[in-house]
């Protein structure tokens, strides 16, 4: 995290090395509570908009993070956040329906991920403006 703050767009560069591991950590993590995909949701939001070309391999596994109800409480509650943080300097607009639609499912039923979940849609609306209506 430390690094990619200090480096700034400078640690684009080193993304492609990255990709596959952060993808293994997001969809592979056996670690008590999967406490090692919390600490990569954090770096992730850290990365900011050097995902930029990325996060078309990042975002589905962040979506099913949330989505499940097997992934502990906190771990789903991170990756809405990461999720509502990354809109403000990525384009989600391609993605609207991958996002909203499980969004939705996570208002629903999970009473205790509403706020995150909810605020997470917003920022998405806010992206989308009048683009948000067709859902």
């Amino acid at each position: 995290e430390a690094i990619a703050v200090a480096l700034g767009s400078e640690f684009k560069v080193y993304l492609p090395q990255l990709i596959p591991h952060i993808l293994r950590v997001l969809t592979h993590d056996s670690s008590r509570d999967k406490q090692v995909t919390h600490k990569m949701l954090s770096a992730l939001i850290k990365f900011g908009a050097t995902l930029d070309d990325y996060i078309h391999l990042v975002l589905p596994p962040m979506v099913k993070l949330f989505d499940s109800a097997e992934v502990p409480w906190s771990v789903r509650r991170t990756s809405l956040e990461a999720i509502d943080k990354l809109s403000d300097n990525l384009d989600f607009s391609e993605y609207a329906g991958r996002i909203i639609h499980p969004l939705v499912r996570c208002i629903d039923n999970s009473p205790e991920l509403r706020p995150a979940a909810m605020d997470a849609l917003a920022a998405i609306v806010l992206q989308l403006g009048k683009k948000f209506k067709i859902f």
